[in-house]
């Protein structure tokens, strides 16, 4: 506990004292007067995670110096603290994507037009919305993007393949390679040309093996299967890795492709249904055994982000994943902002259903006839016990509900309802398990209105209802725990 609280503290004085001695980078946009009909017009820039900043900032921090009008034209000058050399973008459309360089100065002329100018291929090749030329001592540097995207098409936007099921899958990856290898080349020689330093030229080239692996991805989307693949782009996949933090924290294709490469592995691997329960869980275990901390933090912040992306849906094993998840990762933004996710997805889900359709939801017996969950509330107090034949915490919990079943006999009836989706296996494990008499399916499972009602997104779960059918509380407590029949003495009483 000390460790943890330590390197919280240690983390967390970095973060300081790379914000105070952050250099700050001064950047003038120059325009028509009328051209924008703006008055000092300016472009924050983005991080490199951008929408992945899970809490932080979007963009660096920014302060307008100052703002001249001269011969028709505006110049505004900004500052922007920048902690170090990453490659990011000016918030233009999709983002014109460069280098941002700590402490450095560079003059933006800005012509706006409604669309690129160039065209390659049929495609726009430049996702930006703004005709930018940008100067500076770091000239080259800040165009590289640029010349590669006019030369090639935009990384991991209009240039980036196309493939349809119907397509020779030996002549898509081979031409996935050939933009690879040509990419990589232009690369080699425009750093030669212009003389620019290698730690330019290393992000960069992370950014094209990003392209290419995105590329090789786009089968496997569509259904194909790995081994179908020619053994050198397969082999491309099966080696990949994303694992290098200098790379990671300072890009945006090489970042944003080790979570889609990550997934797209795990289901390669474990030829389930995507974005299915066991997907979930499956990634997030690939997540945390493959990645060095600091991205696996980021990786499994993101997958947990993505799977609350379905509105009618809270994952059930989302909760246990939460709680696992909280007790590794000790950064306070990303805990927070999926904890505030969760909150206002619960609230969406869960305000749209009440107690009426909660006793309305209908039930399963053997026999294959359908009642309502109202009609299991009778006279008496009604212990209904949700479970399911794969939930190992369930079963643990059996040998002690029937204890209780034998001591309340006659008093307190005891009912099993199975949130299963799969009818045989619901059947299979009762009879196994030995669980006759009030034992049902929940139709629809963790759809039902009685799981949205109640929140129920992880079992074993209990509802407890005294003998007027009013809901009686149970702390979260389970039949193993001795004060359990504490609450169950008192409905008696």
């Amino acid at each position: 506990m000390h460790m943890k609280k330590f390197s919280f503290i240690f983390f967390s004085l970095v973060n300081f004292w790379v914000l105070v001695f952050a250099q700050k980078t001064t950047i003038i946009f120059r325009y028509h007067a009328d051209s924008l009909q703006k008055d000092s017009f300016y472009l924050s820039i983005k991080k490199p995670f951008d929408l992945r900043s899970f809490g932080e900032d979007y963009h660096y921090q920014e302060k307008i110096i100052s703002v001249k009008h001269q011969n028709g034209f505006i110049e505004t000058t900004c500052q922007y603290v920048i902690p170090n050399l990453s490659c990011g973008y000016l918030s233009s459309g999709f983002g014109y994507k460069t280098f941002i360089i700590p402490g450095d100065s560079m003059f933006v002329n800005i012509n706006s037009s409604p669309k690129p100018a160039i065209k390659l291929n049929g495609k726009y090749s430049r996702p930006w919305f703004e005709d930018l030329t940008i100067k500076g001592k770091n000239n080259f540097v800040y165009a590289l993007f640029d010349s590669l995207a006019i030369k090639y098409g935009a990384l991991g936007w209009s240039s980036s393949l196309t493939y349809k099921i119907t397509a020779n899958l030996g002549d898509f990856c081979a031409l996935a390679g050939e933009n690879y290898s040509v990419r990589l080349k232009y690369l080699d020689n425009y750093v030669k040309e212009h003389n620019i330093p290698n730690i330019y030229k290393h992000l960069a080239q992370s950014e094209i093996y990003a392209s290419y692996i995105n590329d090789l991805l786009k089968p496997l989307a569509k259904g194909v299967s790995l081994k179908a693949y020619p053994e050198k782009h397969k082999m491309a996949l099966l080696t990949a890795n994303f694992n290098d933090p200098e790379l990671y924290f300072k890009t945006s294709d090489y970042s944003s492709t080790a979570y889609s490469y990550t997934s797209a592995i795990s289901r390669e691997k474990s030829k389930g249904k995507s974005f299915s329960n066991d997907d979930f869980i499956e990634i997030y275990n690939l997540i945390k055994k493959t990645y060095t901390d600091t991205i696996k933090n980021h990786l499994l912040t993101q997958h947990l982000s993505c799977f609350l992306g379905n509105p009618q849906l809270i994952y059930p094993s989302f909760d246990s994943l939460l709680n696992d998840y909280k007790s590794f990762c000790h950064n306070r933004l990303f805990k927070n902002f999926i904890d505030s996710s969760y909150a206002v997805k619960k609230n969406e889900i869960f305000r749209k259903y009440n107690i009426d359709d909660a006793m309305l939801s209908p039930l399963l017996i053997y026999s294959n006839r359908s009642i309502a969950i109202k009609d299991l509330l009778k006279a008496r107090p009604v212990l209904i016990i949700c479970w399911a034949s794969w939930c190992l915490p369930c079963i643990k919990e059996v040998p002690s509900e029937k204890k209780l079943q034998n001591q309340y006999k006659n008093k307190i009836d005891f009912v099993y309802l199975s949130f299963d989706k799969d009818k045989s296996a619901w059947e299979d494990k009762a009879r196994s398990l030995n669980i006759t008499g009030n034992n049902y399916l929940l139709l629809n499972y963790f759809k039902s209105d009685l799981a949205h009602f109640y929140q129920i997104t992880s079992l074993p779960f209990y509802l407890l209802y005294d003998k007027k059918g009013q809901l009686v509380e149970t702390n979260g407590l389970r039949p193993s725990d001795p004060k359990f029949k504490e609450i169950l003495d008192k409905l008696n009483n």
